[in-house]
């Protein structure tokens, strides 16, 4: 029966050939052999008297030498044996190890944070050589996975392996992306490969999920909310989790932010504010930062900045495009240890002109809205409105205009329907004016519903309500669209007459907002973030057309089309309906973007330049186009050829999650209660593995008393002799 301690025991050899110096032990054996050869029998007679005193010590001086003998070869073979590096390896001396073989999930953190730079090595090259240490020092028969902690997170192998060499390859041919992390999907990739494991190798005894990250607060913090520590301590039940830290107490690094416009549109040679948010995150502020102005790859500006801890500073600079076209914004802050999000990308999309659909039900209905976006004292054609009736809903390429607004439309058909939500889908901005034309429920039925995958309207819209004389509440002027208001009450906001409205009830509260309300506390002004476009929804009338018709009398839904607020209002609504435009252009690493393309576009080749030099080529889907390889931050170029009609050019900027700019390490559960085994750092296994893994000094000292007894017995023995 093999000992308890042996069947624990791993015993491996640095240097297996370092054992045939073992030969060597056969040396004192062939010189004993050698001087026993020399003696000769001589018969002579004086020696009788000599043999008895011989064979009496006899016995005595061979024990001495075969021990002399056994000590010499013991001496040989411990030094051999030295020399090829023997370690062991016992169940209690690993981290988490069952006895037998056992599954471990590598987690590798790929957030954007691990590039930063500790001692001239990245955080990820450090976690690299960590996780080729693990699997290269763990015994044969374990099985291992490897998932990358992202957003998503990335499950490069699912199913366990058991050959090390082709793990490390893996391992080695990682890239770390600009992404930032995501631990609950990260924890459910997990379990999707236990149950994957559990399915197709049952022969673990154990499962350890060991993390290799920097324990960043943008990553960690997650397991504050209840969802995700729900599945940690479902997942706890299962496996044994551990982490190797390779972040750094220290860290500190600033960050551009964001970068946005002052105002849209922007129009050519009109000047126009840049924005550019820069914040520190550290503990003593740094000296003055300079940051410099890119458009289009040409220097334009730069300015001196301070910044200090926990604060954002603004940085700002006046520019006027001159030509209308595709432009491209960058800001650089000085390059530090963490150097990613030093710098910040924005596309800025100008044309000559804005194209306006307005939409009428009835004669008139949109005549008002026509007017409040130009003027016909006005000889700008900045903006260009069009007045149409429903069948342009269907007739017109709702994709060559910037905004599409629906005055007292009466009913909605199925196939206006799918219209409207592609365009809305691709970035365009709808705005809709209700009245007395409305059919509510056949509005509700195709362009609403809080489970219509395909809903175009932010609210439901319920019954008229007719009442008395009811005036606009501006909400303390939080949204976008009432905020020029603010400090400007002679403008005739908040005595807008309004008699009738519908009532709207919000489908989404936590994604819709009410910019305006009435003073009975109803929403006036509805919008919602709908795909990459925006809808408006507005409770009254754009018009005076709309007439409430009683037995005695015919009563105004509102006088608010010739107020002087309504002007403003409207091109504020059209501003706000019109950002996705180029909100659509500028999205965050991991997320796609896209476009639409001509009306009877089929199946066209886009070809896509990334800033990682690789072209790719895709196709699109009828008129559209989409593309998600997104992992890495910076500016990408899309070319589409489109048949009969010139190359669309368009530029498009992917930046990184600022959230993952903070180097903040996670302090909120306790650690030891998430991990109760944690991986040693290089230099605390390296010490472990000489205390009590590695046998090499041990048997060296083995060696020196060896040779320390085998001089004391030879000179003790020899005297002996002597004497």
């Amino acid at each position: 029966m093999i000992p308890d301690f042996l069947q624990l025991a791993d015993i491996q050899f640095g240097d297996p050939a370092m054992l045939l110096w073992g030969l060597a032990a056969l040396l004192p054996i062939l010189i004993h052999w050698l001087n026993r050869q020399k003696h000769r029998e001589v018969v002579w007679a004086a020696m009788a008297f000599l043999l008895a005193a011989v064979e009496k010590h006899s016995r005595r001086l061979r024990i001495q030498q075969l021990l002399l003998l056994a000590v010499r070869i013991a001496t040989l073979l411990l030094f051999a044996v030295a020399l090829s590096d023997i370690s062991c390896q016992t169940t209690s001396g690993n981290l988490g190890r069952a006895d037998g073989p056992q599954h471990t999930v590598i987690v590798l953190d790929g957030s954007f944070s691990m590039a930063y730079r500790a001692a001239g090595q990245r955080l990820f090259d450090r976690a690299l050589v960590r996780t080729v240490a693990l699997i290269e020092d763990s015994p044969r028969g374990d099985g291992f996975t490897l998932v990358v902690l992202g957003d998503p997170p990335e499950t490069v192998i699912g199913t366990p392996v058991f050959g090390g060499a082709e793990l490390v390859r893996e391992v080695r041919l990682l890239t770390l992306q600009h992404q930032r992390g995501n631990l609950e999907a990260t924890l459910v990739a997990i379990e999707s490969i236990l149950e994957n494991a559990r399915q197709s190798a049952s022969q673990f005894r154990a499962t350890r999920v060991c993390f290799l990250t920097d324990m960043g607060r943008s990553t960690w913090d997650d397991l504050d909310s209840d969802r995700v520590k729900q599945k940690w301590t479902e997942l706890a039940e299962k496996v044994v989790f551990e982490w190797i830290d390779v972040g750094e107490a220290e860290a500190e690094n600033w960050a551009v932010t964001s970068l946005r416009l002052s105002h849209l549109p922007v129009w050519p040679h009109r000047r126009v504010e840049l924005l550019a948010e820069c914040r520190y995150y550290g503990h003593a502020n740094p000296d003055r930062q300079r940051a410099q102005w890119f458009v289009d790859g040409k220097h334009v500006g730069q300015q001196e900045v301070q910044l200090s801890t926990g604060k954002a500073t603004t940085v700002r600079l006046s520019y006027q495009f001159a030509a209308p076209g595709e432009h491209i914004v960058e800001v650089r802050l000085n390059d530090d240890l963490l150097e990613i999000d030093n710098h910040r990308w924005l596309s800025v999309p100008i044309r000559n002109e804005r194209r306006i659909l307005c939409v009428g039900g009835k004669p008139g209905a949109a005549r008002f809205v026509r007017l409040a976006l130009q003027p016909a004292t006005s000889n700008s054609m900045l903006v260009r409105p069009k007045l149409a009736s429903e069948l342009a809903l269907c007739d017109e390429d709702l994709s060559q205009y910037d905004c599409v607004i629906l005055c007292n439309v009466s009913r909605i058909d199925q196939q206006q329907a799918e219209v409207l939500f592609d365009y809305v889908d691709a970035g365009g901005g709808i705005i809709v004016f209700l009245g007395d034309k409305v059919d509510a429920s056949a509005y509700n039925g195709a362009l609403g519903g809080a489970d219509n995958p395909r809903r175009i309207l932010p609210a439901e819209i319920g019954t008229t309500v007719l009442r008395a004389n009811y005036g606009f509440d501006p909400l303390e002027y939080r949204h976008q669209i009432a905020q020029p208001f603010r400090g400007n009450e002679q403008a005739g906001l908040l005595t807008t007459p309004v008699w009738k409205y519908f009532q709207l009830r919000s489908y989404r509260e936590d994604q819709s907002d009410v910019a305006l309300a009435f003073h009975d506390g109803n929403p006036a002004i509805v919008t919602e973030r709908i795909a990459d476009g925006t809808c408006v929804l507005v409770a009254t009338a754009a018009s005076t057309a709309s007439v409430a018709q009683t037995a005695d009398t015919a009563t105004l839904w509102t006088a608010w089309p010739t107020w002087p607020s309504f002007p403003p209002l409207v091109h504020e609504m059209v501003l706000y309906a019109t950002r996705g435009q180029v909100d659509q252009r500028n999205t965050l690493v991991n997320q796609p973007f896209g476009s639409s393309l001509p009306r009877g576009t089929q199946k066209a080749t886009v070809h896509i330049d990334g800033p990682d030099d690789r072209r790719r080529v895709l196709r699109s889907e009828g008129n559209r186009w989409s593309f998600a390889e997104t992992s890495v931050a910076g500016i990408y170029a899309a070319q589409a050829d489109v048949f009969m009609e010139a190359a669309l050019r368009q530029l498009f900027t992917v930046n990184v999650d600022s959230r993952e700019s903070d180097l903040k390490r996670y302090d909120g559960t306790q650690v030891a209660d998430l991990f109760p085994h944690r991986a040693p750092r290089p230099s605390q296994a390296a010490a472990s593995r000489h205390d009590g893994q590695s046998w090499f000094r041990l048997l060296l000292m083995l060696v020196g008393i060896l040779l320390l007894l085998e001089s004391y017995l030879a000179w003790r023995w020899n005297v002996g002799a002597r004497g």
